[in-house]
C-alpha cells in the first residue's frame, strides 16, 4: 500500500459514516404519554370514560412524539423514535387519574416544546371537565407580557357582561354573582402583575353572545362566557415561554372548564364534545 493509499483510507473510512446524531423522543411530551397509557389500561366499570379519553390522549401524546422527531429521506418515522406503547402498567387509584394527570402536567409544563403547547392545553382541559381541580395563586405571575394585556381586557369585559346579566338573572343570581366575584379576582391579580396596566373600557359589545333576558337565557350567556374564557387562556398559556405562567394560565383557564362542564351537563349536553375542550 502506498503512502497515498495510507492517508486516504481513513478519509474513506469517515465518508462512510453519519456523524449526525438520531432523533430521540422528546422526554417530557414520552412521559406523559406512558403516564396515559397506564391509565387507559386501568380500566373499571365506574372509569370507562376516563380511561377512553386517556388512551385517545395517549394516541395524540405520541403523535406529537413523532411529528417532532421528523421522518426519514422514505418519509418513515426514526427507529430512535419508534415508542413502545405495549408494556402499560395499570396506574393505581383510578377515580384520582384526572387530577393526578392534570398535576403531572402542571409539573413538567415549562419542560414542554413551544409548538406543542395547544395539545398540552387542550388534554389538560379535558381533564378539568373530568374533575381535576387546579389550584390558583392569589397573584399572577409578573411576566405575562403582551397575553396577559389581552386577558386583562378580556377579563374585564367578561365582567362588563356579568353585571349586565345581573339585572336578569333572576334564580340565576348565585351564579352570576359567584362569576362577577371569580372574574374579578382575576382582574385584580392580572392588573397587579402588568406594569402600567390599563384602565377598564367604560363598556364591551356583547352583539356576539345571547342576550339576557330571564334567568335561563343569563345561564346560556355564563356558559358561553366561561368557555371562551377557557380558550382566552389557554391560548396565553400556550403563547408563553415561562414555566410559571403557563401554569397559572392553565389553571385558570381549568377553573372555567370546570364551571362551563357543570353548566353544560345540567343543559344535558357533553361537555368534552364542547369546542374549549377539542
Amino acid at each position: 500500500m502506498n503512502r497515498c493509499s495510507l492517508i486516504l483510507l481513513p478519509v474513506f473510512f469517515l465518508g462512510a459514516c453519519s456523524l449526525t446524531p438520531a432523533p430521540t423522543p422528546n422526554p417530557t411530551l414520552n412521559n406523559l404519554g406512558h403516564s396515559a397509557l397506564n391509565d387507559a389500561a386501568n380500566r373499571t366499570s365506574t372509569s370507562s370514560n376516563i380511561a377512553d379519553l386517556r388512551a385517545q390522549q395517549a394516541e395524540q401524546l405520541f403523535a406529537e412524539v413523532r411529528r417532532l422527531c421528523g421522518t426519514t429521506k422514505e418519509g418513515q418515522t426514526p427507529e430512535s423514535c419508534l415508542v413502545p406503547t405495549a408494556d402499560a402498567q395499570p396506574s393505581t387509584d383510578p377515580a384520582n387519574t384526572p387530577q393526578r394527570a392534570a398535576e403531572q402536567i402542571l409539573a413538567t409544563v415549562g419542560d414542554i416544546p413551544a409548538e406543542s403547547m395547544p395539545l398540552i392545553a387542550r388534554i389538560h382541559t379535558q381533564l378539568a371537565v373530568l374533575g381535576a381541580h387546579p389550584s390558583i395563586t392569589d397573584s399572577a405571575p409578573g411576566n405575562g407580557g403582551e397575553p396577559a394585556r389581552k386577558l386583562l381586557e378580556w377579563e374585564n369585559s367578561v365582567v362588563y357582561g356579568l353585571h349586565v346579566a345581573l339585572a336578569y338573572a333572576g334564580s340565576a343570581t348565585p351564579d352570576i354573582e359567584s362569576a362577577i366575584e371569580r372574574h374579578e379576582a382575576r382582574v385584580e391579580a392580572l392588573r397587579a402583575s402588568i406594569p402600567n396596566a390599563p384602565a377598564a373600557a367604560p363598556a364591551y359589545s356583547l352583539r356576539d353572545y345571547p342576550q339576557p333576558k330571564d334567568a335561563a337565557s343569563v345561564k346560556v350567556l355564563l356558559t358561553a362566557l366561561e368557555s371562551d374564557t377557557v380558550s382566552q387562556w389557554n391560548i396565553a398559556a400556550s403563547q408563553s415561554a415561562d414555566a410559571a405562567w403557563r401554569a397559572y394560565g392553565l389553571s385558570v383557564s381549568a377553573e372555567s372548564a370546570r364551571i362551563a362542564a357543570e353548566m353544560l351537563t345540567a343543559q344535558g349536553k357533553d361537555p368534552l364534545q364542547a369546542e374549549f375542550a377539542q
